[in-house]
């Protein structure tokens, strides 16, 4: 990005490009690699449920996140081929249900029982994987959704 200094100090500057980025933040080439990229945290969803089937032997990680990261695809889908508005919305709510859950399980990472807990009077660091990285990447989903929502209301 070049940058042009108008007058004075960087506060006068103007970037050239902003335009390009905002005409990019309403366009519908966002919504579609807003949409790409539902289907990679679809693909991070199904593996953190692997993670936790390899790890703790859980079926029910398995079964929910491969149950989750089809109805993310199927969502992609609906918005792609069917109804556009009703896909991406339908994705933001889903994404905000997810991160709300995700930052739960990250939050109870760090919990340790009485007899478990640390002598130095520490509080117990959480751990970032798999849940502190769904939870950044459901945050991600949630914003990137709702800029392509803004980019589908402006367009219709």
């Amino acid at each position: 990005v070049d940058i042009v200094w108008l007058k004075g100090p960087p506060t006068g500057a103007l970037l050239q490009g902003s335009s390009a980025m905002a005409d990019y933040l309403m366009s519908e080439q966002m919504v579609h690699d807003c949409e790409k990229f539902m289907i990679f945290y679809a693909i991070l969803v199904f593996f953190g449920g692997l993670m936790g089937f390899i790890k703790a032997k859980s079926k029910a990680s398995l079964i929910a996140s491969s149950i989750i990261a089809t109805v993310i695809v199927g969502l992609v889908y609906v918005a792609l081929e069917m109804n556009q508005m009703f896909g991406v919305g339908s994705l933001m709510v889903l994404s905000l249900i997810l991160m709300v859950m995700f930052k739960g399980k990250w939050d109870k990472s760090a919990q340790t029982s009485d007899l478990a807990a640390p002598l130095d009077g520490q509080a117990p660091s959480k751990k970032f994987m798999p849940f502190g990285l769904l939870t950044c990447m459901s945050l991600v989903a949630v914003i990137w959704l709702c800029l392509s929502l803004a980019a589908i209301v402006k367009g219709s």
